[in-house]
């Protein structure tokens, strides 16, 4: 695979910091992502978990938030309102990190760790 590899993937993503709730699950929503290696679509986690991946590939990642969710505009995102939200919420919750530090030291939080269980369906070059 290289740097700017076309991939297409299911993923199943889970909130650690909320005893594994499902935020995301595309076999259910019956649409895998299809993203661009290198392009900044995905959080670091996620690109660096697939990296050296191949097609039919499967891979569990568990991803700390120092390579996760920093913001609400790389993907994994769910496609549903209510699953964005409680991502977002939960893995973006200031107050919620604030204090997990407070109380595990600093810049030790579960919120913001995310699983994914990752799928790799296709990969193709470059355009």
């Amino acid at each position: 695979m290289s740097a700017n590899s076309r991939v297409t993937f299911d993923a199943k993503g889970r909130l650690v910091g909320k005893q594994g709730w499902i935020y995301l699950d595309t076999v259910l929503d019956d649409e895998p992502y299809r993203l661009t290696m290198g392009q900044n679509e995905m959080i670091n986690g996620l690109e660096e978990g697939l990296l050296g991946m191949k097609a039919g590939g499967k891979r569990r990642l568990i991803i700390p938030s120092s390579i996760g969710y920093r913001d609400k505009s790389r993907a994994p995102i769910p496609r549903s309102f209510g699953q964005r939200q409680r991502l977002f919420g939960t893995v973006l919750n200031e107050n919620r990190r604030q204090q997990e530090a407070s109380g595990l030291g600093d810049g030790n939080d579960v919120a913001g760790v995310v699983a994914l269980d990752v799928a790799l369906i296709s990969v193709r070059p470059p355009l």
